[in-house]
Protein backbone atom coordinates (compact mmCIF):
# COMPACT_ATOMS: atom_id res chain seq x y z
CA UNK A 1 0.00 0.00 0.00
CA UNK A 2 2.99 2.25 0.52
CA UNK A 3 3.99 1.63 -3.09
CA UNK A 4 0.40 2.21 -4.24
CA UNK A 5 0.30 5.59 -2.48
CA UNK A 6 3.73 6.51 -3.84
CA UNK A 7 2.71 5.49 -7.36
CA UNK A 8 -0.37 7.71 -7.23
CA UNK A 9 1.49 10.74 -5.84
CA UNK A 10 4.29 10.45 -8.38
CA UNK A 11 2.08 9.96 -11.43
CA UNK A 12 -0.46 12.64 -10.52
CA UNK A 13 1.95 15.17 -8.96
CA UNK A 14 -0.88 15.79 -6.48
CA UNK A 15 -3.26 13.98 -4.15
CA UNK A 16 -6.17 12.18 -5.84
CA UNK A 17 -8.09 10.16 -3.27
CA UNK A 18 -10.07 8.16 -5.84
CA UNK A 19 -6.90 7.19 -7.68
CA UNK A 20 -5.24 6.13 -4.42
CA UNK A 21 -8.24 3.95 -3.52
CA UNK A 22 -8.24 2.49 -7.04
CA UNK A 23 -4.63 1.46 -6.51
CA UNK A 24 -5.39 0.06 -3.04
CA UNK A 25 -8.14 -2.01 -4.68
CA UNK A 26 -5.73 -3.26 -7.35
CA UNK A 27 -3.40 -4.34 -4.54
CA UNK A 28 -6.07 -6.21 -2.57
CA UNK A 29 -8.00 -7.75 -5.46
CA UNK A 30 -5.33 -8.27 -8.12
CA UNK A 31 -2.05 -8.57 -6.16
CA UNK A 32 -0.55 -5.37 -7.60
CA UNK A 33 2.42 -3.84 -5.73
CA UNK A 34 3.26 -7.14 -4.01
CA UNK A 35 6.72 -8.65 -3.56
CA UNK A 36 5.67 -12.25 -4.22
CA UNK A 37 2.53 -11.92 -6.33
CA UNK A 38 0.28 -12.62 -3.33
CA UNK A 39 -1.54 -10.43 -0.83
CA UNK A 40 -1.27 -11.64 2.76
CA UNK A 41 -2.03 -10.45 6.30
CA UNK A 42 -4.67 -7.88 5.33
CA UNK A 43 -6.05 -5.95 8.31
CA UNK A 44 -9.81 -6.07 8.83
CA UNK A 45 -10.18 -2.30 8.87
CA UNK A 46 -8.26 -1.99 5.59
CA UNK A 47 -10.25 -4.75 3.91
CA UNK A 48 -13.57 -3.20 4.99
CA UNK A 49 -12.48 0.26 3.78
CA UNK A 50 -11.58 -1.02 0.32
CA UNK A 51 -14.87 -2.93 0.24
CA UNK A 52 -16.70 0.29 1.17
CA UNK A 53 -15.02 2.07 -1.75
CA UNK A 54 -16.17 -0.71 -4.07
CA UNK A 55 -19.72 -0.03 -2.89
CA UNK A 56 -19.45 3.58 -4.05
CA UNK A 57 -18.75 5.28 -0.71
CA UNK A 58 -16.77 8.52 -0.80
CA UNK A 59 -13.05 7.72 -0.34
CA UNK A 60 -12.71 9.96 2.70
CA UNK A 61 -15.60 8.13 4.40
CA UNK A 62 -14.39 4.60 3.65
CA UNK A 63 -12.24 4.21 6.75
CA UNK A 64 -13.87 2.94 9.92
CA UNK A 65 -14.67 5.60 12.58
CA UNK A 66 -14.94 3.15 15.49
CA UNK A 67 -12.48 2.63 18.35
CA UNK A 68 -12.09 -0.89 16.96
CA UNK A 69 -10.64 0.59 13.75
CA UNK A 70 -7.32 1.72 15.23
CA UNK A 71 -4.92 -0.81 13.77
CA UNK A 72 -1.62 0.39 12.33
CA UNK A 73 -2.67 0.04 8.68
CA UNK A 74 -2.67 3.74 7.81
CA UNK A 75 0.49 4.50 9.81
CA UNK A 76 2.56 1.90 7.96
CA UNK A 77 1.84 3.44 4.53
CA UNK A 78 1.72 7.19 5.28
CA UNK A 79 5.41 8.08 4.70
CA UNK A 80 5.20 8.86 0.94
CA UNK A 81 2.76 11.64 1.84
CA UNK A 82 5.45 13.22 4.05
CA UNK A 83 7.85 13.49 1.10
CA UNK A 84 5.07 15.03 -0.98
CA UNK A 85 4.23 17.54 1.78
CA UNK A 86 7.91 18.42 2.11
CA UNK A 87 7.81 19.85 -1.43
CA UNK A 88 4.59 21.87 -0.85
CA UNK A 89 6.20 24.90 0.75
CA UNK A 90 3.00 26.95 0.75
CA UNK A 91 1.15 24.55 3.07
CA UNK A 92 0.74 25.56 6.70
CA UNK A 93 1.27 22.95 9.41
CA UNK A 94 -2.50 22.74 9.87
CA UNK A 95 -2.99 22.09 6.15
CA UNK A 96 -0.25 19.47 6.25
CA UNK A 97 -2.00 17.66 9.10
CA UNK A 98 -5.36 17.88 7.33
CA UNK A 99 -3.85 16.17 4.30
CA UNK A 100 -2.32 13.44 6.49
CA UNK A 101 -5.68 12.93 8.24
CA UNK A 102 -7.46 12.57 4.90
CA UNK A 103 -4.96 9.98 3.68
CA UNK A 104 -5.36 8.03 6.91
CA UNK A 105 -9.16 8.26 6.67
CA UNK A 106 -9.13 6.28 3.45
CA UNK A 107 -8.82 3.20 5.66
CA UNK A 108 -8.65 4.41 9.30
CA UNK A 109 -10.84 7.37 10.32
CA UNK A 110 -10.90 7.30 14.12
CA UNK A 111 -9.13 10.26 15.83
CA UNK A 112 -6.57 7.94 17.48
CA UNK A 113 -5.42 6.83 14.02
CA UNK A 114 -5.40 10.38 12.68
CA UNK A 115 -3.31 11.60 15.62
CA UNK A 116 -0.87 8.70 15.30
CA UNK A 117 -0.27 9.46 11.62
CA UNK A 118 -0.01 13.17 12.43
CA UNK A 119 2.65 12.72 15.12
CA UNK A 120 4.65 10.34 12.92
CA UNK A 121 4.50 12.74 9.98
CA UNK A 122 5.51 15.73 12.12
CA UNK A 123 8.56 13.82 13.35
CA UNK A 124 9.45 12.73 9.81
CA UNK A 125 9.22 16.31 8.54
CA UNK A 126 11.62 17.43 11.27
CA UNK A 127 14.04 14.64 10.38
CA UNK A 128 14.02 15.73 6.74
CA UNK A 129 15.62 19.01 7.74
CA UNK A 130 17.65 17.51 10.64
CA UNK A 131 19.29 20.72 11.87
CA UNK A 132 19.74 19.32 15.40
CA UNK A 133 20.32 15.97 17.08
CA UNK A 134 18.06 12.97 16.52
CA UNK A 135 16.32 13.25 19.90
CA UNK A 136 15.88 17.02 19.45
CA UNK A 137 14.25 16.49 16.03
CA UNK A 138 11.87 13.92 17.48
CA UNK A 139 10.99 16.13 20.43
CA UNK A 140 10.39 19.12 18.15
CA UNK A 141 8.10 17.12 15.88
CA UNK A 142 6.13 15.78 18.83
CA UNK A 143 5.86 19.23 20.43
CA UNK A 144 4.48 20.69 17.23
CA UNK A 145 1.96 17.87 16.85
CA UNK A 146 0.84 18.02 20.49
CA UNK A 147 0.40 21.79 20.29
CA UNK A 148 -1.76 21.37 17.19
CA UNK A 149 -4.02 18.68 18.69
CA UNK A 150 -4.28 20.44 22.05
CA UNK A 151 -5.64 23.52 20.27
CA UNK A 152 -8.20 21.28 18.58
CA UNK A 153 -9.04 19.81 22.02
CA UNK A 154 -8.87 16.25 20.77
CA UNK A 155 -9.28 14.16 23.91
CA UNK A 156 -7.83 11.09 22.17
CA UNK A 157 -4.41 12.75 22.34
CA UNK A 158 -4.14 11.34 25.88
CA UNK A 159 -3.48 7.91 24.33
CA UNK A 160 -0.06 9.23 23.30
CA UNK A 161 0.78 10.92 26.64
CA UNK A 162 3.96 8.86 27.14
CA UNK A 163 5.53 10.50 24.07
CA UNK A 164 5.27 14.05 25.34
CA UNK A 165 8.58 13.87 27.22
CA UNK A 166 11.01 12.09 24.93
CA UNK A 167 13.80 11.83 27.52
CA UNK A 168 11.69 9.92 30.03
CA UNK A 169 10.07 7.85 27.28
CA UNK A 170 13.43 6.80 25.83
CA UNK A 171 14.56 5.70 29.30
CA UNK A 172 11.76 3.13 29.60
CA UNK A 173 12.78 -0.52 29.87
CA UNK A 174 12.10 -2.75 26.85
CA UNK A 175 9.43 -4.70 28.74
CA UNK A 176 7.44 -1.45 29.02
CA UNK A 177 7.20 -1.21 25.21
CA UNK A 178 4.46 -3.06 23.35
CA UNK A 179 4.59 -3.63 19.59
CA UNK A 180 1.15 -4.98 18.81
CA UNK A 181 -1.00 -3.98 15.83
CA UNK A 182 -2.61 -1.13 17.81
CA UNK A 183 -1.43 2.13 16.26
CA UNK A 184 -0.39 3.68 19.59
CA UNK A 185 1.80 0.68 20.39
CA UNK A 186 3.35 0.66 16.92
CA UNK A 187 4.24 4.36 17.01
CA UNK A 188 5.64 4.11 20.54
CA UNK A 189 7.72 1.05 19.64
CA UNK A 190 9.08 2.71 16.50
CA UNK A 191 10.14 5.91 18.27
CA UNK A 192 11.59 3.99 21.24
CA UNK A 193 13.77 1.90 18.89
CA UNK A 194 14.91 5.03 17.04
CA UNK A 195 15.87 6.74 20.30
CA UNK A 196 17.74 3.74 21.68
CA UNK A 197 19.96 2.88 18.70
CA UNK A 198 22.65 4.64 16.70
CA UNK A 199 22.36 3.20 13.18
CA UNK A 200 19.81 2.15 10.59
CA UNK A 201 20.56 -1.57 10.92
CA UNK A 202 20.55 -1.67 14.72
CA UNK A 203 17.29 0.33 14.79
CA UNK A 204 15.44 -2.00 12.43
CA UNK A 205 16.80 -5.12 14.13
CA UNK A 206 15.73 -3.81 17.53
CA UNK A 207 12.22 -3.28 16.19
CA UNK A 208 12.09 -6.82 14.81
CA UNK A 209 13.36 -8.28 18.08
CA UNK A 210 10.54 -6.63 20.06
CA UNK A 211 8.26 -9.34 18.66
CA UNK A 212 4.49 -9.19 18.00
CA UNK A 213 3.78 -7.15 14.83
CA UNK A 214 7.46 -7.11 13.92
CA UNK A 215 7.26 -6.43 10.19
CA UNK A 216 5.06 -3.37 10.60
CA UNK A 217 7.06 -1.90 13.48
CA UNK A 218 10.28 -2.36 11.51
CA UNK A 219 8.74 -0.78 8.41
CA UNK A 220 7.44 2.23 10.37
CA UNK A 221 10.73 2.92 12.16
CA UNK A 222 12.74 1.99 9.06
CA UNK A 223 11.23 4.96 7.26
CA UNK A 224 12.34 7.38 9.97
CA UNK A 225 15.77 5.78 10.34
CA UNK A 226 16.24 5.89 6.57
CA UNK A 227 15.52 9.61 6.53
CA UNK A 228 17.95 10.38 9.35
CA UNK A 229 20.83 8.01 8.52
CA UNK A 230 20.45 8.08 4.72
CA UNK A 231 20.07 5.36 2.10
CA UNK A 232 23.78 4.55 2.22
CA UNK A 233 23.33 3.28 5.79
CA UNK A 234 21.17 0.36 4.67
CA UNK A 235 23.32 -2.82 4.71
CA UNK A 236 24.16 -3.93 1.16
CA UNK A 237 23.38 -7.55 2.00
CA UNK A 238 19.83 -6.50 2.85
CA UNK A 239 19.50 -4.73 -0.48
CA UNK A 240 20.93 -7.72 -2.35
CA UNK A 241 18.18 -10.00 -0.99
CA UNK A 242 15.34 -7.53 -1.46
CA UNK A 243 12.59 -9.15 -3.55
CA UNK A 244 11.58 -7.29 -6.71
CA UNK A 245 13.93 -4.43 -6.01
CA UNK A 246 13.26 -3.21 -9.56
CA UNK A 247 9.85 -2.00 -8.38
CA UNK A 248 11.62 1.11 -7.14
CA UNK A 249 14.12 3.38 -8.91
CA UNK A 250 17.65 2.07 -8.65
CA UNK A 251 18.98 5.30 -7.19
CA UNK A 252 17.70 8.60 -5.88
CA UNK A 253 20.11 11.32 -4.92
CA UNK A 254 19.59 12.29 -1.31
CA UNK A 255 19.07 15.92 -2.31
CA UNK A 256 16.56 15.18 -5.05
CA UNK A 257 13.01 16.35 -4.48
CA UNK A 258 9.97 14.15 -4.56
CA UNK A 259 8.85 15.70 -7.83
CA UNK A 260 11.86 14.12 -9.56
CA UNK A 261 10.97 10.63 -8.37
CA UNK A 262 8.85 9.47 -11.27
CA UNK A 263 8.72 7.34 -14.36
CA UNK A 264 10.59 4.37 -12.94
CA UNK A 265 7.82 2.29 -11.39
CA UNK A 266 7.44 -0.90 -13.39
CA UNK A 267 4.27 -2.56 -14.68
CA UNK A 268 3.69 -5.05 -11.97
CA UNK A 269 1.69 -8.06 -13.15
CA UNK A 270 0.54 -9.32 -16.56
CA UNK A 271 -3.00 -8.65 -17.64
CA UNK A 272 -5.16 -11.31 -16.07
CA UNK A 273 -7.69 -11.44 -18.86
CA UNK A 274 -4.95 -12.13 -21.37
CA UNK A 275 -3.61 -14.88 -19.13
CA UNK A 276 -7.05 -16.47 -19.01
CA UNK A 277 -7.38 -16.44 -22.80
CA UNK A 278 -3.94 -18.02 -23.16
CA UNK A 279 -4.89 -20.70 -20.64
CA UNK A 280 -8.11 -21.56 -22.50
CA UNK A 281 -6.34 -21.61 -25.87
CA UNK A 282 -3.63 -23.87 -24.48
CA UNK A 283 -6.24 -26.28 -23.14
CA UNK A 284 -8.00 -26.44 -26.52
CA UNK A 285 -4.74 -27.05 -28.39
CA UNK A 286 -3.73 -29.75 -25.93
CA UNK A 287 -7.07 -31.53 -26.22
CA UNK A 288 -6.99 -31.37 -30.04
CA UNK A 289 -3.45 -32.71 -30.08
CA UNK A 290 -4.41 -35.64 -27.88
CA UNK A 291 -7.37 -36.45 -30.10
CA UNK A 292 -5.24 -36.44 -33.26
CA UNK A 293 -2.64 -38.55 -31.50
CA UNK A 294 -5.29 -41.12 -30.58
CA UNK A 295 -6.46 -41.29 -34.21
CA UNK A 296 -3.03 -41.87 -35.75
CA UNK A 297 -1.05 -43.91 -33.25
CA UNK A 298 -1.03 -47.71 -33.41
CA UNK A 299 -2.14 -50.07 -30.73
CA UNK A 300 1.52 -50.56 -29.76
CA UNK A 301 1.49 -47.17 -27.96
CA UNK A 302 -1.85 -47.73 -26.25
CA UNK A 303 -0.19 -48.19 -22.87
CA UNK A 304 1.71 -44.94 -23.27
CA UNK A 305 -1.48 -43.04 -24.15
CA UNK A 306 -3.28 -44.57 -21.20
CA UNK A 307 -0.51 -43.49 -18.82
CA UNK A 308 -0.54 -40.00 -20.27
CA UNK A 309 -4.30 -39.68 -19.77
CA UNK A 310 -4.01 -41.02 -16.24
CA UNK A 311 -1.38 -38.41 -15.41
CA UNK A 312 -3.59 -35.67 -16.83
CA UNK A 313 -6.49 -36.87 -14.71
CA UNK A 314 -4.28 -36.84 -11.61
CA UNK A 315 -3.16 -33.30 -12.43
CA UNK A 316 -6.79 -32.24 -12.89
CA UNK A 317 -7.80 -33.75 -9.54
CA UNK A 318 -4.85 -32.08 -7.79
CA UNK A 319 -5.68 -28.77 -9.46
CA UNK A 320 -9.27 -28.91 -8.25
CA UNK A 321 -8.13 -29.92 -4.78
CA UNK A 322 -5.93 -26.83 -4.71
CA UNK A 323 -8.92 -24.71 -5.76
CA UNK A 324 -11.00 -26.16 -2.93
CA UNK A 325 -8.21 -25.42 -0.44
CA UNK A 326 -8.00 -21.83 -1.69
CA UNK A 327 -11.78 -21.56 -1.46
CA UNK A 328 -11.83 -22.70 2.16
CA UNK A 329 -8.96 -20.36 3.08
CA UNK A 330 -10.70 -17.41 1.39
CA UNK A 331 -13.99 -18.27 3.08
CA UNK A 332 -12.31 -18.25 6.49
CA UNK A 333 -10.70 -14.86 5.74
CA UNK A 334 -14.05 -13.36 4.67
CA UNK A 335 -15.68 -14.81 7.78
CA UNK A 336 -13.08 -13.29 10.09
CA UNK A 337 -13.25 -9.90 8.34
CA UNK A 338 -17.04 -9.81 8.76
CA UNK A 339 -16.95 -10.97 12.38
CA UNK A 340 -14.49 -8.26 13.47
CA UNK A 341 -16.48 -5.40 11.95
CA UNK A 342 -17.32 -2.62 14.39
CA UNK A 343 -21.00 -2.97 13.44
CA UNK A 344 -21.00 -6.55 14.72
CA UNK A 345 -19.19 -5.83 17.99
CA UNK A 346 -21.28 -2.78 18.83
CA UNK A 347 -24.56 -4.61 18.19
CA UNK A 348 -23.59 -7.61 20.32
CA UNK A 349 -22.64 -5.25 23.16
CA UNK A 350 -26.02 -3.46 22.84
CA UNK A 351 -28.42 -5.94 21.13
CA UNK A 352 -31.52 -3.90 22.05
CA UNK A 353 -30.32 -0.69 20.38
CA UNK A 354 -32.56 -0.17 17.33
CA UNK A 355 -30.11 2.15 15.56
CA UNK A 356 -27.22 -0.30 15.96
CA UNK A 357 -29.50 -3.10 14.78
CA UNK A 358 -30.34 -1.25 11.55
CA UNK A 359 -26.69 -0.41 10.98
CA UNK A 360 -25.60 -4.03 11.52
CA UNK A 361 -28.36 -5.36 9.24
CA UNK A 362 -27.19 -3.04 6.45
CA UNK A 363 -23.60 -4.13 7.06
CA UNK A 364 -24.65 -7.80 6.87
CA UNK A 365 -26.51 -7.30 3.59
CA UNK A 366 -23.75 -5.18 2.03
CA UNK A 367 -20.97 -7.57 3.01
CA UNK A 368 -22.85 -10.56 1.59
CA UNK A 369 -23.68 -8.67 -1.62
CA UNK A 370 -20.10 -7.58 -2.24
CA UNK A 371 -18.58 -11.03 -1.85
CA UNK A 372 -21.46 -12.91 -3.50
CA UNK A 373 -20.49 -16.32 -2.09
CA UNK A 374 -22.79 -16.46 0.94
CA UNK A 375 -25.96 -18.53 0.99
CA UNK A 376 -26.71 -16.97 4.35
CA UNK A 377 -24.94 -14.55 6.69
CA UNK A 378 -26.12 -13.54 10.14
CA UNK A 379 -25.32 -12.21 13.62
CA UNK A 380 -26.75 -13.95 16.69
CA UNK A 381 -26.66 -13.80 20.49
CA UNK A 382 -25.17 -16.61 22.64
CA UNK A 383 -28.70 -18.01 22.99
CA UNK A 384 -28.80 -18.37 19.14
CA UNK A 385 -31.34 -15.57 18.77
CA UNK A 386 -30.80 -14.17 15.26
CA UNK A 387 -30.32 -10.36 15.25
CA UNK A 388 -29.47 -9.82 11.58
CA UNK A 389 -29.68 -12.09 8.55
CA UNK A 390 -29.48 -11.84 4.79
CA UNK A 391 -32.89 -13.58 4.74
CA UNK A 392 -35.52 -11.33 6.30
CA UNK A 393 -37.63 -14.32 7.36
CA UNK A 394 -34.82 -15.60 9.60
CA UNK A 395 -34.48 -12.41 11.67
CA UNK A 396 -35.79 -12.86 15.21
CA UNK A 397 -35.82 -16.64 15.32
CA UNK A 398 -33.96 -18.75 17.89
CA UNK A 399 -32.24 -21.72 16.28
CA UNK A 400 -31.41 -23.87 19.33
CA UNK A 401 -32.81 -24.69 22.75
CA UNK A 402 -32.39 -27.25 25.52
CA UNK A 403 -29.57 -29.78 25.21
CA UNK A 404 -28.75 -28.66 21.67
CA UNK A 405 -28.18 -25.08 22.87
CA UNK A 406 -26.13 -26.20 25.86
CA UNK A 407 -23.87 -28.36 23.68
CA UNK A 408 -23.46 -25.50 21.18
CA UNK A 409 -22.49 -23.07 23.93
CA UNK A 410 -20.07 -25.51 25.56
CA UNK A 411 -18.25 -26.33 22.33
CA UNK A 412 -18.44 -23.83 19.49
CA UNK A 413 -19.02 -20.76 21.70
CA UNK A 414 -16.52 -21.82 24.38
CA UNK A 415 -13.42 -20.31 22.72
CA UNK A 416 -12.85 -17.06 20.74
CA UNK A 417 -11.82 -18.84 17.57
CA UNK A 418 -13.27 -19.72 14.17
CA UNK A 419 -14.91 -23.16 13.90
CA UNK A 420 -15.14 -24.70 10.43
CA UNK A 421 -17.71 -27.52 10.39
CA UNK A 422 -16.86 -28.41 6.79
CA UNK A 423 -19.17 -29.10 3.87
CA UNK A 424 -22.70 -30.20 4.76
CA UNK A 425 -26.25 -30.15 3.44
CA UNK A 426 -28.13 -26.91 4.02
CA UNK A 427 -31.35 -27.51 6.01
CA UNK A 428 -32.94 -24.57 4.22
CA UNK A 429 -32.14 -25.21 0.55
CA UNK A 430 -30.75 -28.72 0.42
CA UNK A 431 -27.54 -27.39 -1.21
CA UNK A 432 -24.07 -28.45 -0.13
CA UNK A 433 -22.58 -25.56 1.87
CA UNK A 434 -19.47 -24.70 3.86
CA UNK A 435 -20.61 -23.95 7.42
CA UNK A 436 -18.62 -21.88 9.93
CA UNK A 437 -19.10 -20.09 13.24
CA UNK A 438 -17.07 -17.27 14.78
CA UNK A 439 -17.85 -16.37 18.45
CA UNK A 440 -16.97 -12.94 19.81
CA UNK A 441 -15.93 -12.26 23.38
CA UNK A 442 -15.89 -9.30 25.77
CA UNK A 443 -12.97 -10.24 28.00
CA UNK A 444 -13.77 -13.88 28.84
CA UNK A 445 -17.52 -13.73 28.18
CA UNK A 446 -19.05 -14.72 24.85
CA UNK A 447 -21.36 -11.93 23.69
CA UNK A 448 -22.50 -13.58 20.46
CA UNK A 449 -21.35 -15.02 17.18
CA UNK A 450 -21.62 -14.75 13.40
CA UNK A 451 -22.58 -17.73 11.30
CA UNK A 452 -22.21 -17.56 7.54
CA UNK A 453 -22.99 -20.43 5.21
CA UNK A 454 -20.99 -20.27 1.99
CA UNK A 455 -22.32 -21.21 -1.43
CA UNK A 456 -21.70 -24.77 -2.63
CA UNK A 457 -17.99 -25.28 -3.21
CA UNK A 458 -18.64 -27.22 -6.43
CA UNK A 459 -20.51 -24.27 -7.94
CA UNK A 460 -17.74 -21.90 -6.89
CA UNK A 461 -15.14 -24.14 -8.54
CA UNK A 462 -17.08 -24.16 -11.81
CA UNK A 463 -17.05 -20.37 -11.75
CA UNK A 464 -13.32 -20.29 -11.03
CA UNK A 465 -12.10 -22.51 -13.89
Amino acid sequence: MTLALLDSLVKNHSVHYEDIMDKFSEWLLYNEYTATGDVFDVGNATARAIMNYGRGIDPLLCGGPSQYDNGNGSLMRILPAVFYIHTQYELSFGSQMELIHNLSSLTHRHPISLIGCGIYSAVALELLTAKTSLSACIQQGINQAFSYYEKLEWLELSEYARLKNIASFAALEENAIESTGYIVHTLEAALWCLLNTASYASCVLKAVNLGDDTDTTAAVVGGLAGIYYGASSIPQQWLDTLQKSDYMPSSYGEDETFSNHRGNLMKFLANRKLATRISILTTIITFTGLLLLWLIVSSRVADMVENNITNQMIDAVESRAAIINDYVASAEEYMTAFALGSEVLELLEHPDDAALLRRAQQYTEDFAAVKGIFEGLYIATPTTHVLTHTSEQAIGITTRSGDSLEEFQNTILAQPQLTNLGIMKSPGTGNMILSMYYPLFDNEKCIGYVGPAFMPAVSWIRCSI
